[in-house]
């Protein structure tokens, strides 16, 4: 699961992405963005097919009770709240590393920065949609089976995609299952 990330505000990459967004229809609500660690309906960077762009982390439950994060991978093609978005509104969340919690004994929990082994940004696969009442559109992350050297800490992990793949990702014709069975399984872990 990915309930945080972060996104490093020095990083040349990212400032790449905020001067985009800064140029684009965007630029006006960049007083609403968070870069540093990110949480559920933050407003933050994202990267889709046709221009970077600022969204709201969290989908509206139907009952309108709290916000979806997460969808899926494997179910997110099926199920009503994500199918549409996963055919034809995918986009990629850039992130320095993200954050997820070791259980230790039945109380006690280690928060880790997992991250990719060269400190290189990540791009975590999600799915966009516009929701009433809501200027900016809206994302969740999709996540999977966590790979081998993660499982320990939890079972799921968000999709991380190589260069390729995110180029595949977001452009308007994608073999969607395919893409997501190339996920990054390499990735180092460090106490946070």
């Amino acid at each position: 699961m990915c309930g945080r990330y972060y996104i490093d505000d020095n990083s040349e990459y990212m400032m790449g992405l905020v001067r985009e967004i800064a140029a684009g229809p965007d630029g006006h609500r960049l007083m609403d963005m968070k870069l540093g660690e990110i949480f559920p309906t933050n407003t933050v960077p994202v990267i889709t097919g046709e221009r970077p762009r600022l969204m709201q982390w969290g989908f509206a439950r139907y009952n309108g009770g709290g916000k979806v994060i997460n969808a899926r991978s494997e179910t997110a093609l099926e199920k009503p709240m994500f199918a549409k978005s996963m055919r034809e509104r995918r986009c990629l969340l850039p992130a320095s590393w993200y954050f997820e919690w070791q259980r230790i004994g039945s109380t006690k929990k280690q928060k880790h920065a997992i991250s990719l082994p060269d400190g290189a940004p990540l791009a975590m696969a999600g799915v966009f949609r516009e929701e009433k009442d809501i200027p900016i559109p809206v994302f969740v992350i999709l996540t999977r089976e966590a790979a081998p050297g993660l499982s320990h800490i939890h079972d799921r992990m968000p999709v991380i995609l190589s260069p390729a793949a995110q180029e595949e990702w977001v452009r308007n014709e994608c073999d969607v299952r395919a893409v997501l069975h190339t996920a990054l399984d390499s990735l180092q872990t460090a106490p946070a």
